[in-house]
């Protein structure tokens, strides 16, 4: 919620924004989970409505560099895993029945994404095609480890972010005091 916090002070005070434009290109911004689920939530929606990835892209336009971290890498497969498995199991099976009012409630921001772009009139496109835009159905059914890379790549070069494995994490981590 900080961050969410600091996009929308972002997005609304543009004083804030001059002030990190003068100190941006000292910037090395992990970039969490939630971000990027939420960045990801916005690809059925217009260019002009896509806010956090808008707001990721001014953020290296004022010379910061994202990082993407294997721990949220996983974070993220894991989470497009178990919101796979909850669509499936639960809101297929039923969707005849499903409303704007029903989906509003839906705790599983990409599931909500899915179904406003079908109520809004938007592309009636399958589950499946709207997880192929992000990796292979198939391989993240499986868990695979190239479902995650490929995800990884497209991370990487839609948000324009720089990887670190767990290894490059941990030698920047400063160990001293540690047991």
């Amino acid at each position: 919620s900080r961050t969410s916090l600091l996009f929308m002070t972002l997005q609304y005070a543009p004083r804030m924004i001059e002030y990190f434009n003068q100190m941006a290109g000292n910037f090395r911004l992990l970039v969490g989970t939630d971000i990027l689920v939420k960045a990801i939530s916005e690809q059925q929606l217009p260019p002009e409505r896509r806010q956090v990835e808008s707001l990721l892209r001014v953020c290296i336009e004022l010379g910061a560099k994202l990082v993407l971290t294997e721990p949220v890498l996983n974070e993220v497969f894991t989470h497009l895993h178990a919101v796979d498995q909850e669509y499936r199991h639960h809101y297929l099976p039923n969707e005849a029945y499903l409303s704007p009012e029903v989906v509003s409630e839906c705790d599983r921001i990409l599931i909500r994404a899915y179904y406003y772009a079908r109520f809004d009139g938007g592309a009636r496109i399958s589950w499946d095609k709207f997880i192929n835009m992000l990796l292979d159905p198939g391989a993240l059914r499986a868990k695979s480890e190239k479902g995650r890379i490929d995800l990884c790549g497209l991370l990487v070069q839609r948000f324009h972010m720089e990887f670190l494995s767990n290894e490059e994490v941990e030698a920047g981590v400063d160990k001293v005091g540690k047991k």
